[in-house]
């Protein structure tokens, strides 16, 4: 989660939701008042100073806009809340185990180190840290204002300056939203984090269960999420279609014991001096990548208390009993987010829990359900068949 989600993160930074996005003009008769200035020497000086004035006028105008939701992102990001001792130094061992839970650790301690990894997404925007609006920007103002001063106008260079301050203008819409949102929800997530510290080692940190008037930070978290539970029914969905479809499956044991066969093969060849020696370089490449295939295999169906064929249909209905009150736990969350949506006062502890605990048990829930099935899978298997054939073997036959 750390590695990756760095990459995927630093990914969306560069898709275009900052800085780099393109901006529509105000209104339509703004738009055309600010339309493209005309290059032609039919235009006269006077027409053209007034066309770029206008359009100077227009972009001013969206730069104060743009300025408020800047700072406030600023803020927040500023005054996030102090996290204190937190018991982090195995996340990135335990954290690939806890889709595992109760068997590796129990449901809090999942749901306390999958809190962990948000809010590290935080150190993503190190690499983000602008100043809105920039000096070059504030430059290109003044560079237009002074040409348009001048007796003999550089169209081309006023054209090129205009440009430039449209592209470093996206809409008010736009404008912060990926970092803001990111910032916004680390806050809560930081809070909730606390709290999850306080009823596990013990500390101070206590949920309010005082009704009190939401601040406008916390009407923006409460949109953000809203936005986020409306988001997660295509999870909701998928996570049905899942449930049904591994309910549904017949084939694990057979899987197993096919894969076990593999592996036996596998093993017997390599160990067997005689035969093994007289495989070429190629051939015991594949062989050991076969081998390698096997084993990393068995090691995650141990990981997942699968040890013989025993374990399978046990921890098949283990595993479905679990996510059930996974989803169950997600619906309530999710009813509690829905009836917020739209209030001007309430227990905000109580609905950040809520709110995290919406996202965390249908993602969680589905995790489960992808890692069932990659253990599980027929892929290992049509893996080392394939590897195999290409060293001139077939271990079916």
């Amino acid at each position: 989660m750390g590695k990756l989600s760095r990459s995927i993160m630093l990914g969306m930074l560069s898709t275009g939701l900052l800085l780099s996005s393109t901006v529509a003009i105000g209104n339509e008769s703004t738009v055309q008042a600010a339309s493209t200035i005309n290059k032609s020497k039919e235009v006269s000086q006077k027409e053209y100073v007034s066309s770029v004035k206008k359009k100077l006028s227009v972009y001013k105008k969206r730069l104060d806009e743009n300025i408020p939701k800047f700072n406030e992102y600023t803020t927040i990001r500023k005054n996030l809340p102090a996290l204190g001792k937190l018991e982090d130094e195995d996340y990135y061992f335990e954290v690939r185990h806890y889709y595992i839970v109760p068997d590796y650790m129990s449901y809090e301690r999942s749901k306390y180190i999958s809190k962990i990894g948000d809010i590290k997404k935080i150190n993503l925007l190190d690499d983000y840290s602008p100043k809105y609006p920039s000096r070059k920007i504030l430059d290109a103002f003044k560079k237009v204002e002074l040409e348009l001063k001048k007796k003999e106008i550089d169209r081309k260079k006023v054209d090129s300056l205009l440009n430039n301050i449209k592209l470093s203008l996206p809409s008010t819409s736009t404008f912060m939203e990926f970092p803001y949102n990111l910032v916004l929800k680390v806050n809560f997530d930081r809070k909730e984090l606390r709290f999850l510290h306080s009823e596990m080692y013990g500390g101070d940190d206590v949920r309010s269960n005082v009704v009190k008037k939401f601040t406008t930070i916390e009407l923006n978290y409460i949109k953000l999420m809203e936005t986020k539970r409306v988001e997660l029914s295509s999870l909701n969905t998928r996570h049905l279609e899942t449930r049904n479809s591994i309910k549904n499956r017949t084939d694990e044991l057979e899987n197993y014991t096919k894969l076990n066969k593999y592996g036996e093969y596998l093993k017997n060849l390599v160990y067997d001096t005689s035969a093994y020696s007289k495989l070429t370089v190629k051939q015991r490449e594949n062989v050991m990548a076969a081998l390698d295939c096997y084993r990393n295999t068995r090691t995650e169906l141990m990981n997942n208390g699968i040890y013989s064929e025993d374990d399978i249909s046990k921890r098949k209905e283990d595993m479905l009993k679990r996510t059930e009150e996974y989803y169950e736990l997600y619906s309530k969350a999710s009813e509690e987010v829905k009836n917020t949506n739209g209030k001007k006062s309430g227990k905000i502890d109580i609905y950040n829990k809520a709110a995290t605990d919406m996202v965390f048990n249908i993602q969680l829930a589905n995790d489960i359900y992808d890692h069932w099935n990659k253990v599980t899978s027929t892929q290992p298997i049509q893996t080392m068949s394939s590897l195999l054939k290409k060293a001139g073997m077939d271990m079916e036959e």
